[in-house]
This record gives C-alpha cells, structure tokens and sequence, in this order.
C-alpha cells in the first residue's frame, strides 16, 4: 500500500516591527537579527512549527510612536515582496490602529491583499512571565494561515489582541494596561477565540475598488477639532485666516454626532471653511452601540448642511489615515469627496454578516 503524503502546512510570514512583544527585560528595545528573532520564537512559541511552516523578517524594530506613513509603505511592500497563504505583523500597541488603517487601504480589497493580513502584539514582552504576547502570537498565527477562505478575515487587514479579531478600520487602543486593551465600538469583531475559533463568515463591501497604491503620498496637514461645550470659534476662525495653511479639518463631535450648532460662530467657521476649500470630516465615537447617521439629530444636520462629510463607523485614527490619502495630489473639496466616500479599502459590510 501506498503511503499517504505528507499533509503540506501553511507558509506563514512573520513581520516583526518593534513594540513590546520583542522587548527584553526592563522594556528596552534590544538589537535584532532576523536569526536570533527565530531562535527566540522557536524556543518560546514552538508552537508556530505545528499551525504552519514560518519565517519572520524584521522590517523595522522601533517604538510603534516612531511608526508613521514612511513606514506604513515599508510594512505594506513586506507584505508583498514574498509568497505566504498568511501574514502576521508584530507591531507596538499605541498606533496599531493607526497601522491597520493604513495597510487596510494600501492593500486593498482587490490589489495587494494576497492573503490575511493580521497585526498582533502585546500588553508584556514575550520572555517575561505572565505574558500575553504567547497566546496573541499563537492565535494571530492560526488566524493568518487557517483562516476559511468565506470569513472575512481572509479578505481584511484585521487586529488581533486578547481573544477578539477586529477590522482594521474599526478598532482602536483602549487601555494601557490590560491584555483586553483594543475594541471596535462600532462594528462587531469579525472573529474570536476560545476553545475553538469563532469565524464571521461574509464578504467585502460590494463595489470595491482598486487600492491607492503602496506608494501613495500621504498628506499630514490636517487639523483635530475636538468640540466641547463653549468650543472657542472664534479662535479657530482667526487661525483660518493665519499663515497655517490646513489641508483638511476632522472634526471630533458628541458622540452622537452633534456638535454646537446653536452657536453662529460655530456656523460661521465651517462657512469658512468652504470658502477657503478645505474639506472637514465628522468623526463621533461611543463606548459602544450602532453610529447613528448625521441626519438623525438637528444638531447635527447643520454640520452635513455646511458640507461636513460624514465617516460613518471609522474610527478617528481609520478616519485620521484615510483623509491624509485621500487629500493627497486632489485638487477642492469635491474631489476629495469622491475619493474619501469611494470603497477602496477591505472593510466589510453587515450585509451578508453570519456566524
């Protein structure tokens, strides 16, 4: 009798970045060579060798606050450079989320994005004890390379931390401290993990379109306008008419998308703003629940009235990523707008979502 073939695991790619997963003791960053990295996960996380045949390469090894566009194209070229069925990046905790918004739209649904892509990392540095940079690596690991081909974690760029797989334009840092530190408070997580592994099985968004490119220009001249009661307008008008020279506006209203309109200041600086042709874009965030459309309160109506575009779930660090690349190389605040609404990025929809 013929004996049965050797079942062929997954190749599993392994991009390492900085943060504190590969830190020594006394959470310094310690000089790496792609050998000593392996050398370190073999001993530590043998169980890499039993989801998948793996290799790691270091693009970067920094503090993830040192992480910004320069290095969003370096990790988004990584990813492509070599054949994987699956990709892990290991990336600082503080602008993970920033990081997978930026991946999510390099990528791509239907460009770059050859197989998962999921960022991991950790609360605790992989040689200490009591570490959850063990089961985070383990599990983003099987995620990448095992994913079934109708979850949507096939088709994303998706965060993976603790026990829960988000979308990485709708996930952002929530503590400093605990091992649960990520949340998606608008959109469900799109996995999880326990005994076994929870897939949310669905599709893309319907009607996506190419990526920007990984080598697309990113525009950093945008202001945060967080407003509060007694928003001081004024102020902000007269910097308008300074020297600043913004390209674009996010503007962090209540959470429920309202901001103080009341107010004819208020309404006078975003009048100022389509004059001067700078596009602003409201971003709301909430501990949790459905975003409501702008058009639900009057309060916020006012703001769509005056030309205020809408980010409906993203985040404000997926809205922050997407409006740099999307202001980039456009010319007025139409332009902007089509680019900034067009589908071009791996998030999907609630239509068709099931377990």
């Amino acid at each position: 009798m013929k004996k049965p073939g050797k079942i062929k695991k997954p190749e599993l790619l392994v991009l390492f970045t900085g943060g504190t997963i590969g830190m020594g003791r006394g959470s310094k960053l310690e000089a790496l060579s792609p050998a000593r990295l392996r050398d370190q996960f073999r001993s530590r996380v043998p169980e890499l060798g039993e989801i998948a045949d793996w290799d790691v390469e270091i693009v970067l090894n920094r503090d993830s606050a040192h992480v910004g566009p320069t290095e969003w194209r370096l990790i988004a070229e990584a990813t492509t450079r070599r054949r994987a069925d699956g990709i892990v990046v290991l990336h600082g905790t503080d602008t993970m989320a920033y990081t997978a918004a930026a991946l999510s739209f390099l990528l791509g649904a239907r460009g770059g994005l050859r197989c998962p892509v999921v960022l991991t990392g950790s609360m605790r540095p992989l040689g200490e004890l009591r570490t959850d940079a063990h089961r985070n690596l383990i599990s983003a690991a099987e995620v990448a390379a095992r994913a079934p081909k109708d979850s949507i974690a096939t088709r994303s760029v998706t965060v993976f931390f603790d026990r829960q797989l988000y979308l990485g334009t709708r996930v952002r840092k929530r503590s400093a401290t605990e091992f649960d530190a990520f949340e998606s408070p608008s959109h469900p997580a799109v996995g999880s993990v326990g005994a076994g592994i929870d897939w949310v099985r669905g599709r893309p968004a319907s009607g996506a379109r190419a990526p920007i490119g990984r080598d697309g220009p990113f525009e950093s001249g945008i202001a945060v306008w967080t407003v509060a009661p007694g928003f001081p307008s004024e102020q902000f008008r007269r910097s308008l008419r300074g020297e600043v020279g913004w390209r674009g506006v996010i503007l962090r209203t209540f959470p429920s998308g309202t901001a103080p309109t009341h107010d004819p200041e208020f309404l006078a600086l975003l009048e100022d703003l389509v004059d001067l042709g700078i596009p602003c874009v409201a971003v709301r965030e909430s501990a949790g629940g459905r975003i409501q459309s702008l058009s639900r309160y009057e309060a916020a109506v006012a703001l769509t009235d005056r030309g205020v575009i809408d980010a409906g779930e993203l985040t404000f660090e997926a809205a922050w990523v997407k409006m740099g690349f999307a202001l980039a190389g456009t010319r007025g605040v139409a332009e902007f707008r089509r680019r900034f609404q067009a589908v071009w990025t791996d998030e999907a929809t609630r239509v068709g979502l099931t377990k």
